[in-house]
């Protein structure tokens, strides 16, 4: 038997159960519509240090290798680059993400336009 995959490199809730995490949740959905330099800038804007960090440690669970320890002035927008590059790494498996706390997802525009 196949195991089931729900969507790119995330498993099943088969497999293993769904984690609460907002910034993975927003990461794993937006990277498919945003470009990767405005996801890493919204969520460095808008999620605080101890969010960022959360998210790295339920992440890190699941990765092969521990994501560097990022230091200086710009850390949190580093360790935000490193959680978006696993995350679209197809070799990496990651279970299903979701949000309870919907005031924790940054409001983004859609960015379609209507074609008059």
């Amino acid at each position: 038997m196949a195991s089931s995959v729900v969507s790119d490199n995330t498993t099943s809730a088969g497999h293993e159960p769904p984690v609460q995490n907002e910034l993975l949740c927003f990461i794993r959905e937006k990277c498919k519509v945003i470009t990767v330099d405005d996801l890493a800038k919204i969520c460095s804007d808008f999620y605080r240090e101890e969010e960022i960090y959360a998210a790295k440690a339920l992440l890190e669970v699941n990765l092969p290798n521990r994501l560097p320890k990022r230091a200086g002035s710009h850390k949190c927008r580093a360790t935000i680059d490193d959680l978006i590059k696993a995350c679209l790494d197809p070799s990496v498996c990651t279970p299903l993400y979701f949000a309870v706390d919907l005031k924790r997802l940054p409001p983004v525009e859609c960015g379609y336009r209507s074609m008059l």
